[in-house]
């Protein structure tokens, strides 16, 4: 139930009850909030999702939502953002989840380019190994009884990768895009916000499949090395079906020959020639170790002090 108790709204959680303290943001289905709740002596953040209200009484949304409650409960990795709960209340399902307090790949990229920094390729590479390592764990997904239950992310974009002040990379809203199957006004109107991540697959109404996954996050990775948006304009679905992939060289001079050939295998049109999610986390520690080896700084840089800097968190 989700109640108020003087100026604070409460969500209650079986025995336990989720203080809401301010808003945190939102997407193209769900809020979240950002909620404490005690824990012995100590009292401890989370982040709290909910439906937007236009949405929480469409079946096939509010089935979706839970999907991701049920999908993440396979999951337990770093660079994936854990659920911890899921219920239902006076105003629909939500999720409590991990509270990352950061920024998104998308907020990361807009900060920068506002404050005309270049991403140094090894943070670059660092974002991407760590959202590749989610994506493994998720593609080599077990049940609990041990059997093979590959997840697809499905949704894999700058929005959905949360950049911690810790230096971690971490994907977010699995699940969510299982509604895209959907024939309702919302659900179209997401999946038109999306497709500059989709597969050529995809778009010709093929399956999805592991190497769907794997060339959303080539786009998300040539966009973080690039400082802008890759498949844009009223053509986004012909430049995906029907343009050769970019070459890296151009924007980004400073790339390795490695970096530039994998980008184009994972943006390539036949999933066939795509990595792995295993075989893209080997190349990508490689490609990563090269590239901090050869950065021209002393000291170079890491995900963690490249996001506190661009943002001046405090190292305290």
């Amino acid at each position: 139930m989700s109640e108020g108790w003087g100026d604070e709204t409460i969500v209650r959680t079986g025995p336990r009850a989720l203080r809401v303290l301010r808003p945190l943001g939102e997407g193209g289905m769900g809020e979240v909030t950002v909620g404490a709740r005690r824990e012995g002596r100590f009292e401890r953040t989370y982040a709290i999702k909910r439906l937007k209200p236009e949405l929480r009484e469409l079946p096939e949304a509010r089935r979706a939502f839970l999907e991701e409650a049920r999908l993440s409960a396979l999951l337990y990795h770093p660079n994936v953002v854990r659920v911890h709960d899921a219920g239902e209340d006076d105003e629909g399902p939500f999720l409590v989840m991990d509270l990352v307090e950061g920024v998104s790949a998308l907020e990361l990229t807009r900060e920068a380019r506002r404050r005309e920094w270049e991403l140094p390729l090894e943070v670059g590479l660092e974002i991407a190994r760590d959202v590749a390592l989610g994506l493994r764990a998720a593609h080599e997904a077990r049940d609990a009884g041990g059997a093979e239950t590959p997840i697809l992310h499905r949704d894999v974009s700058p929005q959905n990768v949360l950049i911690g002040y810790d230096g971690i990379a971490r994907l977010a809203d699995f699940g969510i895009a299982r509604v895209l199957g959907g024939t309702s006004p919302h659900t179209r109107a997401l999946l038109q916000g999306k497709r500059g991540y989709m597969a050529p697959e995809i778009l010709r109404f093929e399956p999805p499949a592991p190497a769907s996954d794997v060339f959303a996050a080539g786009v998300v990775l040539y966009e973080l090395l690039v400082g802008e948006g890759l498949y844009r304009g009223p053509d986004v679905e012909r430049q995906i079906l029907d343009a050769p992939p970019p070459d890296l060289l151009e924007a980004r001079p400073d790339a390795s020959d490695g970096l530039v050939e994998l980008t184009l295998r994972m943006l390539a049109k036949d999933p066939a020639r795509r990595p792995s999610a295993r075989a893209l986390v080997d190349r990508l520690e490689v490609l990563l170790a090269e590239a901090s080896l050869d950065a021209l700084e002393d000291e170079p840089w890491t995900l963690r002090r490249y996001v506190r800097a661009l943002l001046r968190v405090s190292t305290q």
